[in-house]
């Protein structure tokens, strides 16, 4: 599984490396910003994936491999930066501690808000026929567990979580997008525990490596405008 997906980001990235792109200047110097800022109707999109998910506990990837899918809605506010607002959904194997009272199988809901941040256009400027963009994120949100065998929320279970990552994006035309994220969320460990006051005297944390792959819907778009330099 592992070497499968290794192969997979391997010949995404290796696609996109083929991409042609024109931002340059009557002197081939590459175009950079900054650009003005677009009206608030402007540049929103739909991004959505699946894929799988590792647990990690005291920062060690535990065996065993869990479903993972995300949706999220946002904005670039400038080629180089925007945000955006959604929920990861997923189910990772736990290997419980005998003498820890914690789920040995957990599914949770991560609602959370991300800041990303548009390398391609950021380094090599604002390209219209750019096919790849990297795109690294960070973001912060809450984590509601639930249990696997009654499918119901626990009570006291809510934990804030932190998350970073990269997108990986391949356009296929104006308004949609092949993507690829790499990324992983990171919260208390307690959010999965029955008892949410447990403390097992380890690292209290809990992460989730994750791969999905999905696509990008772009709404309206409006081109960029370089800000004027006079």
């Amino acid at each position: 599984m592992k070497k499968l997906l290794l192969f997979a980001v391997a010949l995404f990235v290796s696609a996109a490396s083929f991409a042609q792109e024109s931002n340059l200047d009557a002197s081939g110097n590459i175009q950079k910003g900054p650009y003005e800022t677009n009206a608030f109707k402007d540049n929103w999109f739909v991004d959505f994936g699946g894929g799988i998910q590792w647990t990690t506990t005291n920062f060690k990837i535990s065996n065993g491999v869990g479903w993972a899918g995300n949706i999220n809605v946002g904005k670039w506010f400038t080629p180089e930066y925007g945000a955006r607002i959604g929920a990861r959904f997923g189910t990772s194997p736990w290997e419980a501690n005998k003498n820890t009272p914690v789920l040995d199988i957990n599914g949770f809901q991560f609602w959370k808000a991300d800041v990303l941040w548009n390398w391609s256009s950021f380094f090599k400027g604002y390209s219209d026929s750019r096919k790849f963009d990297f795109i690294p994120f960070v973001g912060f949100g809450m984590v509601m567990a639930y249990s696997s065998d009654t499918d119901n929320f626990l009570k006291g279970n809510k934990e804030f979580g932190f998350e970073a990552g990269v997108l990986l994006n391949y356009a296929l035309g104006r308004n949609f997008a092949l993507n690829l994220e790499l990324s992983s969320q990171l919260n208390k460990e307690k959010a999965f525990a029955l008892n949410p006051n447990h403390n097992t005297g380890r690292v209290p944390f809990i992460g989730f490596p994750t791969v999905t792959f999905g696509g990008v819907y772009k709404f309206e778009r409006a081109d960029w405008t370089r800000k004027s330099s006079t």
